[in-house]
C-alpha cells in the first residue's frame, strides 16, 4: 500500500502506477466492498483509455466471514477482475467433482 511496493509489482501494474501515481495495493476495508473497488477501477480505466477488464485488478477477501462476500466475489469476476477468496467457499462441490 505504498510506492515502495511498486518495485515488486508486475509489468502491467507498474505501468498503470507509473502513469497515474497510485500505490500498487489499496485497502478497501474489512470486506471486499466491491462498489468502491469498481468505482476506483472505472476511474483508472477511463483515465488510461482502456476497458475495465484490461486493468491489473485483483479483488481479495483473505478471511471472508459472510455470504455477501461471495456475491461480491461473483461481481468482481463479472467485472473481469482476478479474484482471491480464502478460506475456500463451501460451494466448491463434492470430492468426486473437485478431484476430477
Amino acid at each position: 500500500m505504498s510506492e515502495e511496493g511498486l518495485e515488486l509489482a508486475g509489468e502491467g501494474l507498474r505501468e498503470v502506477c507509473e502513469a497515474l501515481k497510485p500505490p500498487p495495493v489499496w485497502d478497501f476495508g474489512i470486506c471486499m466492498c466491491i462498489a468502491r473497488i469498481v468505482t476506483a477501477a472505472e476511474f483508472l480505466a477511463e483515465k488510461l483509455g482502456i476497458d475495465l477488464p484490461d486493468l491489473p485488478v485483483v479483488a481479495s477477501a483473505p478471511q471472508w466471514l459472510e455470504e455477501q462476500t461471495l456475491g461480491d466475489a461473483a461481481f468482481a469476476l463479472d467485472c473481469g477482475f482476478l479474484l482471491h477468496v480464502y478460506p475456500d467457499p463451501f460451494v466448491s462441490g463434492s470430492e468426486l467433482r473437485t478431484n476430477s
